[in-house]
């Protein structure tokens, strides 16, 4: 009798320490199919919480189904059969570790606790494409570099779209220079034509586009810039301009302050060194009865754009919305290259 006791509680123990190390064999079993799956690391922050019952133990009592999600019981914004469950959160998850717990019991009363955990990533921001520049403004020479510029969404894949005719289409890849900041360059365009640069973004599923405001011009009568095209005595004869690039501090060489805006918009170049990133601002105010008063300023650019390799540089400043004799533009820019940063340059400008 004792042989027999003691076999039994052997029995009883080894069903016992089975059980307990099947468990998360057993509750994998019992639900199946859940979203977001078992130890997802990037789940979106909107998705749906949901798994299928596995009815081979038993049909689900419906009425038991208690669901929690982070702790919280969201069973009352559930949707429960016997077959399936599912809950859609009222607003995004928060970016981290969520956990999901399911308790319920079979129409034979026993008692299941199933549980995964998954992580969803923070939420990435909307493409945007802010401009699209390139130095081409004034028509290049044959077989000059042709730089563009796209400011938008950092951490995209870029690339400059040179359209020609309607329909032939250029594709040149973009770096992502700094921050948002992507920069083209193609140096073999030749003879006389005219191109619409159109910027490319693309991330995931994600494209969009956007058009420079002017054409990319290209003329056989264009002079070169650039200083290799010189022959050795005029290189070495430019000193000027070798003086003047050798400053990083940015110049802006299309106007000087005090000028008077005569048009709608304007196109501000400038030269700094060569590749050196030029980090512009542009504020318009509007002085209001005989100047004692202004309408608050607006700011028209903010954008970061990349010298050529002859150390030029060009923005496309938009007319503000109230625009008026007098209006005042305010223009602030800082170069860098490398580790070095330049002091700011001002430059104050008057619509005529």
């Amino acid at each position: 009798m004792m042989i027999m006791r003691n076999s039994l509680l052997l029995l009883c123990t080894a069903g016992l320490v089975s059980g307990l190390s099947l468990m998360p064999a057993a509750r994998a079993q019992r639900i199946v199919d859940v979203t977001p799956s078992v130890n997802a690391q990037a789940a979106s922050a909107d998705a749906l919480v949901s798994g299928l019952f596995d009815s081979s133990g038993g049909s689900v009592d419906v009425s038991t189904v208690r669901i929690l999600l982070d702790g919280q019981d969201v069973t009352a914004n559930s949707s429960i059969t016997q077959n399936f469950f599912s809950y859609r959160p009222a607003q995004p998850l928060s970016p981290g570790q969520h956990r999901v717990q399911v308790e319920y019991s079979n129409i034979q009363g026993q008692r299941r606790v199933a549980s995964w955990s998954f992580a969803t990533a923070a939420p990435q921001p909307e493409l945007a494409i802010n401009s699209v520049t390139h130095n081409a403004v004034e028509p290049l020479a044959d077989e000059a570099t042709l730089l563009a510029t796209i400011n938008g969404t950092p951490g995209a894949q870029a690339s400059v779209l040179l359209i020609e005719d309607g329909s032939m289409v250029r594709e040149i890849q973009a770096q992502e220079v700094s921050p948002g900041v992507y920069v083209a360059s193609y140096g073999s365009l030749s003879g006389n034509r005219e191109s619409i640069a159109v910027g490319q973004l693309r991330r995931g599923e994600q494209t969009i586009y956007a058009a420079a405001a002017q054409p990319v011009v290209v003329s056989t009568s264009a002079v070169s810039t650039d200083a290799t095209a010189a022959e050795p005595d005029q290189a070495a004869a430019d000193t000027p301009v070798e003086t003047a690039v050798s400053s990083l501090k940015p110049e802006f060489t299309s106007h000087s302050s005090g000028e008077q805006i005569a048009s709608r918009g304007f196109t501000l170049t400038g030269r700094t060194r060569p590749s050196a990133t030029v980090e512009i601002e542009v504020n318009a105010s509007t002085p209001l009865v005989g100047g004692f008063l202004n309408v608050g300023a607006t700011q028209l650019v903010d954008e970061t754009v990349i010298a050529d390799m002859n150390g030029e540089f060009s923005i496309r400043v938009p007319a503000p919305l109230v625009v008026s004799s007098g209006t005042q533009y305010e223009v602030e820019a800082v170069a860098r290259l490398d580790n070095e940063v330049s002091a700011v340059t001002q430059l104050m400008l008057e619509q005529q």
